[in-house]
C-alpha cells in the first residue's frame, strides 16, 4: 500500500502549509515508516516556487512537484498531480489517495484509524471516506451534505435566512447536521477539503471533470464516485481545515461558482429544493 497526497497551490507561502507538511511527517514516522508516502503538488503559482522548501522539510517521502507559472483549477490541478505520481510506479489496487488542501492539517492517527477502516475486508465497496471538519476554533463545518439544490445554495449565500425556522429546518437536514457528529452513512456531497479514496477508484472514473475550474468540482467527484461504490462520512476522524471562503468575498470568485453551477445542474439536472 502507498499512500498519495495531492496537492494544489496557487501563490501560497510557506507558513500556509506548514502545519500540512508537519501532519504528512508525523503520519509517517508515526505509521508508515515502511511504506510509500508521495506528495504529489501541482503548482499553478505565477509568483514564487516552494519547491525547495518543501523538499527541505519533508522527511522520507516522496516528492513529485510540477509548476506550471498558470492556474489550470482545482480539479485539473489535482488530476495532473495524481499523473504525476503515476510516472514511476503502477498503481496497485490497495494504493490510497488523499486529497487535501493547504489549509489543512492532521493528526497522523485520525488518518490512519481512517485507512484502518477502509482496509477491513467488510468495508471493501467503500471508495471514499471523509472525516468530521472543524476549523482552528474547532466549530464544525457541516461538509457530508445531500447533493445541491437552488435553494440550499440561496441559504448559503444569504445565512441570515437561517433564522427563519423553515429555512432552519431545511438548511439542518440538507447538511445532515442531526447525525454528522456521530454517524457513518453514505453521503454523495463531500467536502473536496480532505478526501480518502481508493487511488483505483479515482483512475477509473478519470478523476476530477475538468469543466469546473472551481467550486462543485467535490460535489461532482463524490456523486460520479458513489456510482461505483460507497462514499462515507466517517465522524470518528478530524481534522483541522482553516477555511477561507474565498467566493463570499470576491466578484472574480462569485462569477466562477456561478459557471460551476451552470455546469453541474446541466450534468445532473435542476434540482430547486
Amino acid at each position: 500500500m502507498r499512500i498519495i497526497f495531492t496537492l494544489v497551490l496557487y501563490n501560497n507561502r510557506y507558513a500556509e502549509i506548514e502545519k500540512l507538511i508537519e501532519s504528512i511527517n508525523k503520519l509517517n514516522s508515526e505509521y508508515y515508516k515502511n511504506k510509500d508516502i508521495i506528495l504529489s503538488i501541482n503548482d499553478n503559482s505565477n509568483k514564487f516556487s516552494l519547491e525547495n522548501q518543501i523538499k527541505e522539510n519533508l522527511n522520507n517521502n516522496i516528492i513529485f512537484y510540477y509548476s506550471y507559472n498558470n492556474n489550470i483549477g482545482f480539479g485539473r490541478g489535482h488530476n495532473c498531480a495524481f499523473a504525476a505520481s503515476r510516472i514511476s510506479c503502477n498503481l496497485n489496487k490497495d494504493d490510497i489517495l488523499i486529497i487535501v488542501n493547504p489549509d489543512v492539517y492532521f493528526l497522523p492517527k485520525e488518518i490512519h484509524r481512517m485507512i484502518d477502516f477502509i482496509n477491513q475486508k467488510e468495508n471493501k465497496k467503500i471508495v471514499c471516506i471523509a472525516p468530521l471538519i472543524f476549523n482552528e476554533k474547532e466549530i464544525i463545518q457541516y461538509s457530508a451534505k445531500q447533493n445541491p439544490t437552488i435553494l440550499s445554495l440561496f441559504i448559503g449565500r444569504i445565512r441570515q435566512l437561517e433564522r427563519i425556522g423553515i429555512f432552519r429546518n431545511y438548511i439542518s437536514k440538507n447538511q445532515n447536521r442531526s447525525r454528522t457528529l456521530s454517524s457513518i452513512f453514505e453521503c454523495e456531497y463531500l467536502s473536496g477539503c480532505f478526501l480518502l479514496i481508493r487511488a483505483i477508484s479515482f483512475s477509473e472514473i478519470n478523476g476530477f471533470d475538468e469543466r469546473y475550474f472551481l467550486h462543485f468540482e467535490d460535489a461532482d467527484l463524490t456523486r460520479t464516485l458513489s456510482k461505483v461504490g460507497k462514499c462515507i462520512h466517517y465522524p470518528y476522524s478530524k481534522i483541522i481545515h482553516r477555511w477561507n471562503r474565498g467566493s463570499h468575498k470576491s466578484l472574480r470568485q462569485t462569477i466562477l461558482l456561478i459557471q460551476s453551477m451552470i455546469n453541474y445542474f446541466r450534468k445532473w439536472g435542476l434540482k430547486l429544493i
